[in-house]
């Protein structure tokens, strides 16, 4: 895919201007510097998402939607984890290959995994890519993955991830619209293997999805570094109630360890609610989206400020807590005036949280500019009161 003279074009250029570089195409008779200089965008682009492949001269990247459709590195490994915990790690199929990197670390957990693409150029680079990376395990299929779903057997798992645009190329979130549609053809799924592993858009609603899935057993929502990037739904024969169903909140940290919070699709704890007290906690997203607030705020033993604000208040500092943590300075009305003083010579961070006005028309009539160690919460509390809860964030070692 790169001869060495492409390779050391790219490593030259890596920090050029890549517009420029097309423009004097003319000083390279020996290259095709259009494909050189999208290889070099793209690596530049995925250095955060993909790190090992961007970091490793060798490695080809197909069309910028591929790359970036696939899953990072990150939620790759976890979920690799995840089906090797629950099947015997002997085979899976990857019915929607993409870019591989799925496969890729299927491969770091399974004995063998069968990569399915039905773009025959795709499956090239994905070759070229395995054999760089010395992966010998992983057999690459150019075929319709539905057509060829029948000649599969002795599957451990199936891992797909649907594709999410039309033929236009538009977003697109429910699993009836995407391709291939999950829901149409399960049952055929868990006919070839115990468990089904479906990604999905973190867009999608999570209650009808286990809804019109019928055999989930387990939900992941999965977060890295705060920022909810996808859906993942367990598959299997054996009948699940609702309530059985488990429900896993993941936030992966490219410092730490994930912060894993598990609990049951029905589970429901009653919460009391309460003005801000010494410290405000702001669960991670992956928890917002599991809504799952209450839950958490039980289990450390906190309350909340109201049934819709789903911010959690305690004295007790704790430092575990699965989100950010701040300390409270002042809780004042939503006055120009009475913010002022607080202000970091102007600045504030300023969140809304069930309130009736956005960021930016707030920051607008109180004049306030982004940045600063100020925290600004504008919050309803539980009995229906507009204030603002001026903040200091906490920062611990571990984060």
């Amino acid at each position: 895919m790169l001869t060495e003279q492409e390779k050391a074009f790219i490593k030259i250029n890596l920090n050029s201007d890549t517009i420029k570089l097309v423009l004097n195409q003319d000083k390279y008779p020996n290259l095709d510097v259009k494909k050189l200089a999208n290889q070099i965008n793209i690596r530049k682009k995925a250095i955060h998402k993909l790190p090992n492949w961007a970091k490793n001269p060798e490695i080809f990247f197909p069309s910028t939607i591929s790359w970036q459709q696939c899953s990072s590195e990150f939620t790759a490994k976890y979920k690799a984890n995840i089906l090797k915990q629950i099947s015997n790690g002997n085979k899976v199929v990857d019915l929607t290959g993409g870019f591989g990197v799925d496969s890729f670390y299927l491969a770091q957990q399974f004995d063998k995994v069968i990569y399915i693409e039905q773009q025959k150029a795709l499956t090239e680079i994905i070759n070229y890519n395995n054999k760089v990376f010395n992966k010998t395990n992983i057999e690459v299929i150019n075929n319709d993955s539905l057509e060829y779903l029948d000649q599969l057997s002795d599957l451990d798992a199936i891992y797909l991830d649907p594709a999410r645009r039309n033929e236009r190329q538009q977003k697109i979130i429910t699993l009836e619209d995407s391709t291939p549609n999950v829901i149409a053809i399960k049952e055929r799924l868990l006919a070839k293997a115990k468990y089904v592993m479906v990604k999905t858009s973190p867009m999608l609603d999570i209650h009808k999805a286990i809804r019109s899935l019928e055999s989930v057993c387990e939900v992941y929502v999965i977060s890295v570094e705060n920022e909810c990037k996808e859906l993942l739904f367990i598959l299997n024969n054996d009948f699940r109630q609702l309530e059985d169903i488990q429900l896993t909140c993941v936030n992966i940290s490219l410092k730490g360890q994930p912060q894993v919070f598990k609990t049951t699709w029905k589970e429901y704890k009653s919460i009391t609610y309460t003005e801000p007290k010494t410290y405000l906690y702001d669960a991670n997203k992956a928890i917002l989206k599991g809504n799952i607030v209450d839950i958490v705020g039980d289990y450390f033993g906190f309350e909340k400020l109201a049934p819709n604000t789903q911010l959690l208040t305690g004295d007790e500092l704790r430092k575990n807590f699965q989100g950010r943590i701040f300390e409270v300075v002042a809780v004042v009305k939503p006055s120009k005036k009475l913010i002022a003083k607080y202000l970091d010579n102007g600045k504030a961070n300023l969140i809304v949280r069930n309130f009736p006005e956005s960021v930016a028309n707030l920051r607008k009539k109180w004049k306030i500019k982004n940045g600063g160690n100020v925290y600004l919460f504008a919050v309803t509390l539980a009995k229906t009161q507009k204030v603002v809860v001026v903040c200091q964030r906490l920062i611990f070692s571990t984060e």
